[in-house]
């Protein structure tokens, strides 16, 4: 098991990566962050995180490929979906990463809230976005 406190985050938007680099850190996570598919894959294998965060759309992959790249490696990890497109799509993303078996804490809608995310990683659960 990974150390309770480690972040990686996946998101093509540089402001959305230290967004979600201050959030956590604050909270005590040492995070790691990626611009790409990528890269998520050569960090998660270093970094060993104990909670993702993904972006549903990426330059070189759909972050729904990293989370069938999460089930292959029976991921223990929280996850956590961000993306600007509808509730629907979030909610279907969400689905299917429970379908595959992985911890989903929830999914977030861009932009991102301070208060959201400080939730999303306070919790061990699903919550729901209104």
């Amino acid at each position: 098991m990974s150390d309770p406190s480690r972040l990686l985050v996946v998101d093509d938007e540089p402001v959305v990566l230290g967004f979600v680099r201050r959030v956590p850190e604050g909270l005590g996570f040492a995070v790691a962050e990626a611009e790409r598919a990528s890269v998520f894959k050569v960090l998660y294998e270093s970094f060993q995180p104990s909670v993702v965060v993904v972006d549903l759309l990426l330059p070189d992959d759909a972050g729904i490929h990293l989370m069938d790249y999460l089930r292959a490696r029976h991921s223990e990890a929280r996850v956590i979906l961000v993306t600007g497109l509808d509730r629907r799509i979030r909610a279907a993303a969400e689905r299917l990463a429970r379908a595959y078996g992985l911890r989903v804490v929830g999914s977030l809608a861009k932009p991102l809230a301070p208060d959201a995310l400080r939730h999303a990683l306070a919790v061990d659960g699903p919550i729901r976005q209104r």
